[in-house]
């Protein structure tokens, strides 16, 4: 269980993140989403005990990280997003060392070992120095270290950054199946792994929370507007006096068909229905030869709130 209360953090002056609040129980995957200085990184820093809070309360299973550090982040696995590696090491040496430090019993290591090699798809590699391993396994290998101890929680900072695409499939497969025993916290600018890959998606913006709802209920949200695809009776030179009539159009781009009709795809309010545009369309004389909604993405989502 992750469970923020009006958690803040500063650097200096600067407020970074401001009043976050929380609450997540359900093993699950939840991506990260935010522009470059949003503060994603903070938020995942300030969860996995990195940073402590200036204001409010970091609850992990119940332990309070600036009260119980120690209890609070035997559950926490943090996945960075520059992995730090000692790549002279050889996996399996690696990974041992790894495990005392985050104090695994030591008649528990090789039983814990054989499991994350076997969870990160690297039981072949334990003899390999990590430094001869491609970026896919070396991103595997840090995958399996903050699995090692066994934590309920993984936080799991652009896990996909520098992969190709079969790396990234075969990555995405391995988190997919991890997330039936853990709750995961990933960040990514790969809008469609988060779409693909996590339940929820949780937005922050400026150190505040914007969004927070679950990827298969996005064509339901209110923030999710509907983009449409319409042919209308009329040429390019008509367009403006469209946007001055229907200010609710948000006009993406617009093509000539031929010299009486024109193709545009556009943005349309979420107060507004496609059966209004049709009507307030009928009403000033304008014919539609072709009408149909675009299925809503994270993608369009992340640019409206960020707008």
């Amino acid at each position: 269980m992750i469970k923020l209360d009006s958690v803040t953090k500063k650097f200096d002056d600067k407020i970074i993140l401001n009043s976050i609040s929380l609450d997540i129980t359900d093993n699950k995957v939840i991506g990260l989403l935010g522009k470059n200085g949003a503060g994603k990184t903070t938020l995942m820093r300030v969860i996995s005990g990195f940073f402590l809070p200036d204001e409010g309360i970091v609850s992990i299973e119940n332990n309070d990280i600036s009260i119980n550090p120690l209890d609070a982040k035997k559950n926490i696995g943090y996945f960075p997003e520059k992995c730090p590696l000692y790549e002279d090491m050889r996996v399996d040496e690696f990974l041992k060392f790894r495990a005392r430090t985050k104090g695994v019993l030591p008649r528990y290591i090789n039983k814990r070992l054989r499991q994350v090699k076997e969870d990160c798809d690297i039981s072949d590699c334990g003899k390999f120095l990590i430094k001869n391993l491609s970026k896919g396994y070396r991103q595997r290998v840090g995958l399996a270290d903050a699995l090692v101890h066994h934590p309920k929680i993984l936080i799991l900072d652009e896990p996909f950054a520098g992969l190709d695409p079969k790396q990234i499939i075969h990555l995405r497969k391995i988190i997919k199946a991890l997330s039936n025993d853990h709750i995961i916290l990933l960040s990514s600018h790969i809008m469609n792994e988060i779409e693909v890959l996590c339940d929820e998606f949780i937005m922050i913006d400026k150190g505040e929370i914007i969004a927070n709802e679950k990827i298969n209920e996005n064509d339901k949200k209110s923030n999710f507007s509907q983009n449409i695809h319409i042919e209308l009776n009329l040429n390019l030179k008509e367009l403006k006096n469209l946007s001055t009539n229907f200010p609710y159009l948000k006009i993406k781009d617009a093509r000539e068909i031929d010299s009486d009709w024109i193709a545009i795809d556009l943005d349309l309010d979420n107060n507004k229905t496609s059966v209004n545009l049709l009507s307030d369309l009928s009403n000033k004389g304008i014919k539609v030869r072709v009408l149909y909604i675009k299925k809503p993405n994270l993608e369009n989502a992340f640019i409206k709130l960020m707008d």
